[in-house]
């Protein structure tokens, strides 16, 4: 062998027991915690064996009992061990054994230190720590809490500064981060109160416009027609149908529309509206409220329960109630167990039976009682005036008496009190005006909440003209609306006004004023307190009496018919009944007797029937005297062209004026007559009778 190539073995023989031995010192110093030694052995030794000098190294650096400690070090010699591992054969392995290196150990000490590592993250927990531990340790078991750790901090910080354009960054940044819903949900809410801090109506309309697929864009709907809506008028309704077609609440604004041209729901107004909005949408709706418009509905029993029949018999509402109203605008108060609420024409409740007390609904509003306090709903059974009055009367010109702690004042349809509950007594408003009472004294009020003639009189009644009656001491005078006295407080009694004259009484003498107080026919005529003038007044005829006798007079105090009479009728078409000698007879306007003076009573009842009464009964006769109806009746009542209801020992029927019996005298109650229908009792049973076919249609059981 030649020198050289035996120098040559020698001498790498010899480096194969140098370089072990620095790495096998590094470990047994390493052993000791003798981290100065280690660390300056491998440092000595990187370079020629990476992976065992590495390996300790990494070891040194990631312990925090020694100086050197580093966990970015550590990482740095760590993350380059698997690749050197991977590439080394068996013998080499089998080497690094006796350092306890294999696979294993080399992921736990990676693990150790990406464990670390990461709690040193979460210490400082700032973005750029996760970011950072996220760039570095891409394999680490930590990584996806170190990546929802670092989204929820942004997240956070993103609320902490509430701008939008924080919020948008977080989205462009993280964009599949859970919290990118929140964020988004965050930047179309802090978008939404940007854009509509003003509260304004344009603000509203605007964002709709602009951010059409804003989930906020349905609340800024809302608050359009909110605003837009906000009087709820029909001026409104219809700006809001032209101006924001696409709106989610179109539907509703026709229906509101609809309601409030319908509330009396009535077939005419029902038909008008169709009339007037030829393009409502929900043509099926409106037809079906027309037919139930037009259908009558007759209330039965069963059972002691109440429903409802139409009018060939056939029952629409099933007998169930305790109780039930008959129908106004559309709805029916319905009671059950003591509650009470509202069902409409098909039965069904359209307001829950909640109520102490339930009225029916006038004008769209229906007074109820819950508990003890009353309040008023409308047709949707929304409370518009709380329930917290003592009492609360019906809505005239707007306006509601509502009685609260003893106390009266007015509210209007929206439940702002318009008057306080201050006075002790109050009253409808009519024509503008209400008299209040306070400590014992009348006034006036205005329906724009002033008080127009304070509490002064005695007492006072509404103005039903330019005038009204008021009462100082015991006799009574006639104000202006400008509080001014146009007739003295010196009469006895002033009845109402009537073809612009009113009567007036003192110490027993009647005579009559205009609407400007001055008397236009002086006080000559005689008063009986049964006697109302103007209750009849015809052809502006005026009934007087004097002494004892009675007659007509116009309006200029010229006597028409002579004032000679016991007792005379209002004419019906140019014919008077009038009383002789106690007995009656009939005259026309010349005075001309056309039935003579011969009976006990006699009544004009149309222009071709007159009551008669011959001894103590009554009947029928025409003008010529011919009798209709025999006089065997106690009374006669509700007498039209073709019937009349006859009375008996306190029973009712229903003969035809021909003296046929279409019901004989047995019922317990007076029936009406006037329409189609009538309802009959008899034995307290209930029955339903149709005056044109002479038929009943329905019968209680037990009729």
């Amino acid at each position: 062998m030649k020198p050289l190539v035996i120098c040559t073995l020698l001498s790498l023989l010899f480096c194969s027991f140098i370089f072990p031995s620095k790495i096998d010192k590094g470990y047994k110093a390493l052993e000791v915690y003798n981290y100065f030694e280690a660390k300056r052995l491998f440092q000595q030794t990187l370079k020629k064996d990476v992976l065992a000098s590495g390996y300790g190294l990494a070891t040194i650096y990631s312990r925090n009992d020694n100086p050197f400690y580093n966990l970015d070090s550590a990482f740095r010699y760590a993350k380059k061990l698997n690749a050197f591992y991977a590439a080394s054969d068996t013998k080499r392995r089998i080497e690094l054994k006796k350092f306890s290196i294999d696979s294993l150990s080399i992921i736990s000490l990676q693990q150790k230190i990406d464990s670390l590592d990461f709690a040193y993250t979460k210490r400082q927990h700032t973005l750029a720590a996760y970011q950072k531990f996220i760039e570095q340790h891409k394999t680490a078991l930590q990584l996806n809490d170190a990546l929802e750790q670092r989204n929820q901090l942004a997240y956070e910080l993103a609320k902490a500064e509430g701008t939008l354009n924080a919020f948008q960054q977080f989205i462009d940044s993280y964009p599949n981060s859970k919290q990118a819903i929140a964020a988004k949900k965050d930047f179309d809410r802090k978008l939404y109160l940007t854009e509509t801090k003003e509260n304004k109506l344009e603000n509203f309309a605007k964002f709709v416009r602009e951010y059409p697929t804003n989930p906020f864009a349905q609340i800024a709907q809302d608050s359009v027609y909110a605003k837009e809506t906000s009087h709820k008028t029909e001026s409104e309704y219809l700006n809001f149908i032209k101006n924001y077609p696409k709106n989610k609440h179109l539907t509703d604004a026709w229906k509101a529309l609809y309601q409030l041209s319908t509330l009396d729901f009535t077939a005419n107004a029902i038909s008008e509206f169709v009339k007037k909005y030829p393009e409502f949408p929900d043509k099926e709706f409106v037809a079906n409220e027309l037919a139930l418009a037009r259908k009558r509905l007759f209330k039965i029993r069963e059972n002691g329960k109440w429903g409802c029949m139409d009018s060939t018999g056939n029952i629409v509402i099933t007998p169930q109630f305790d109780w039930l109203e008959e129908f106004s605008e559309g709805l029916a108060v319905a009671e059950k167990s003591g509650k009470s609420g509202y069902i409409d024409k098909q039965g069904k409740v359209v307001i829950p039976l909640s109520f102490t007390e339930a009225e029916k609904f006038a004008g769209g509003l229906a007074v109820v009682k819950m508990a003890s306090h009353y309040g008023v709903i409308n047709k949707s059974g929304n409370f518009v005036v709380q329930a917290k009055y003592d009492e609360i009367a019906d809505f005239k010109e707007g306006l509601a008496v509502a009685k609260k702690d003893g106390k009266y004042g007015y509210i209007n349809t929206k439940g702002d009190l318009i008057y306080p509950a201050i006075y002790d007594n109050a009253g409808d408003f009519k024509n503008g005006f209400a008299v209040i009472e306070q400590n014992q004294k009348s006034g006036y009020l205005t329906k724009n909440g002033q008080t127009l003639i304070a509490p002064t009189y005695d007492w006072a009644e509404n103005f039903t003209t330019e005038l009204a009656k008021i009462q100082i001491g015991d006799y009574y005078g006639l104000i202006s609306k400008k509080g001014q006295l146009v007739l003295a407080a010196e009469y006895d009694r002033i009845d109402a006004f009537a073809a612009g004259i009113a009567p007036l009484v003192k110490d027993e003498k009647l005579g009559y004023c205009d609407t400007s107080g001055k008397i236009t026919i002086p006080l000559l005529y005689d008063y009986t307190s049964d006697e109302k003038p103007l209750d009849n007044l015809q052809n502006n005829l005026i009934r007087v009496q004097l002494k004892g006798k009675t007659g007509f007079i116009n309006l200029q105090n010229k006597v028409v018919v002579p004032i000679e009479f016991e007792a005379i009728s209002y004419p019906i078409s140019g014919l008077f009944v009038a009383q002789k000698k106690s007995k009656w007879g009939l005259i026309d306007t010349t005075l001309k007797t056309l039935l003579p003076f011969k009976y006990q009573y006699l009544s004009l009842v149309s222009s071709t029937i007159l009551k008669v009464k011959i001894k103590n009964k009554f009947g029928l006769i025409d003008l010529k005297g011919k009798q209709l109806l025999a006089p065997e009746w106690d009374a006669l009542h509700n007498i039209t062209d073709s019937m009349v209801v006859v009375e008996r020992g306190g029973n009712y029927g229903i003969m035809h004026l021909s003296g046929k019996v279409i019901l004989a005298a047995e019922l317990d109650k007076l029936p009406e007559i006037s329409e189609k229908y009538t309802l009959l009792i008899h034995n307290d049973k209930l029955a339903w009778y149709d005056l044109s076919s002479l038929k009943f249609i329905w019968k209680e059981e037990g009729y």
